[in-house]
């Protein structure tokens, strides 16, 4: 059922366009990941730095790049690992977020009451941390059954069975559950990305301290095998 709601929605012209944009999406990061200028072919061709790694950088190099000094190393590290966590800590949040919010449903506070609960078409439920009841069409015809339930007000309970029960309203509820389906179908994945791009730059930073130890290896090399040559 989800799948088939998740093909209708990239069906419409958003979801084409999305996925369009998805797809180029990974063929430019794969074609930029490959990508080499003239100027760092001796990280190739003599340093042995694959074409990735050095993109991964987000930096440019060339062989008269001067080594970092101990204070733009210590810089980095600390940058570096702060980005990284703070990364890290937003994939952590973001995904607690999803996990513990309602995809399916759609959470709803009353205004007169101020009951808070989950809500989709046919059910409605507690949130979360929160004294546990169920309502269903069968509960709300069945008076003894709905006044089991005290963690919420009667106006609560008249306001969710007339949405699982009259037929307008059925529908006008079933609509705002796929909408709010389909923007998380649409956020998340940009949010995640966004997070990749923030571990990226963190994660350049360690690279680039990498390469840049691996130039100035490099340019040692060359200058004693020139003293080897002189001598």
């Amino acid at each position: 059922m989800e799948i088939d709601k998740i093909n209708t929605f990239l069906a419409t012209a958003i979801g084409g366009l999305i996925f369009k944009w998805l797809i180029g999406g990974i063929s430019a990061f794969w074609s930029w990941l490959n990508t080499s200028y003239p100027e760092e072919d001796f990280l190739i061709s003599k340093i042995g730095i694959s074409k990735p790694i050095i993109r991964l950088s987000l930096c440019k190099y060339k062989l008269s790049t001067k080594p970092h000094i101990k204070k733009h190393k210590i810089f980095i590290v600390s940058f570096g690992i702060a980005v990284i966590m703070t990364s890290a800590l937003c994939f952590y949040k973001f995904t607690y977020f999803i996990a513990k919010e309602p995809v399916n449903w759609v959470e709803i506070t009353h205004r007169e009451t101020k009951d808070s609960f989950w809500m989709k078409p046919e059910h409605a439920q507690n949130i979360p941390y929160t004294p546990e009841w169920n309502i269903t069409p069968d509960v709300c015809v069945d008076k003894s059954q709905l006044d089991k339930i005290t963690s919420i007000q009667q106006a609560t309970k008249d306001f969710i069975c007339s949405y699982l029960l009259i037929p307008e309203k059925k529908e006008e509820l079933a609509k705002t559950t796929d909408k709010n389906k389909f923007t998380i179908m649409i956020a998340t994945p940009i949010i995640y990305l966004s997070i990749l791009f923030i571990f990226m730059i963190g994660i350049a930073m360690f690279i680039d301290l990498y390469i840049d130890s691996k130039i100035t290896k490099f340019h040692k090399l060359e200058i004693d095998k020139s003293y080897q040559y002189l001598t």
